[in-house]
């Protein structure tokens, strides 16, 4: 067997500590990875000295070619993927049921900044889509099927976030689904 022009591919979460103390201070929405670039010595150091089962050893680490490290997504480009999403399930919805959704702003700050989990390891867009599938669409789901007459649907948050609140230890914010009138 041959490995001419073959990439082999490796992941870990060796080294994970660095990884989320440059998320936290170092977003970077271009993909050009110039501030991890800044930080490839401490990487490999922490790849080859983190504690237990889960650490390359340095005779190892010493061919591998390239690491490439994973940079979490800002919150902004989180919003903007968020965004895409609501447009989609909003056109969505229109086809399927010819019932228009009007969302409000609000509902992108309940599901970016007031839910989010800020943990870097806590998979960026894919946890505020998957709230979004299980508080926005999921009760627009609900509102259509017990309420077939309506046409116009309006979604918005019900409550103080504690984004709006920084007073708040919790939100008591919620999705609230109703008739536009």
């Amino acid at each position: 067997m041959s490995f001419l022009n073959t990439y082999i591919v490796l992941t870990t979460n060796a080294g994970s500590e660095i990884y989320e103390t440059i998320a936290q201070y170092n977003v970077d929405d271009t993909g050009s990875g110039k501030e991890l670039v800044e930080k490839m010595k401490e990487i490999r150091r922490s790849i080859s000295t983190t504690q237990g089962d889960n650490k390359f050893p340095p005779e190892l680490l010493g061919r591998i070619d390239a690491i490439v490290p994973f940079q979490p997504l800002s919150r902004e480009t989180q919003r903007r993927i968020v965004k895409n999403k609501l447009r989609q399930m909003r056109r969505e919805v229109m086809v399927k049921h010819g019932v228009r959704v009007e969302i409000a702003e609000r509902v992108l700050q309940y599901l970016i900044d007031d839910h989010a989990d800020t943990d870097s390891n806590a998979g960026g867009a894919r946890a505020a889509i998957a709230k979004m599938t299980d508080e926005v669409t999921t009760a627009i789901a609900a509102f259509v099927n017990a309420h077939t007459h309506e046409r116009v649907l309006r979604v918005d948050v019900r409550g103080t976030m504690r984004s709006e609140d920084k007073g708040l230890l919790k939100s008591d914010s919620y999705i609230e689904v109703a008739a536009a009138r």
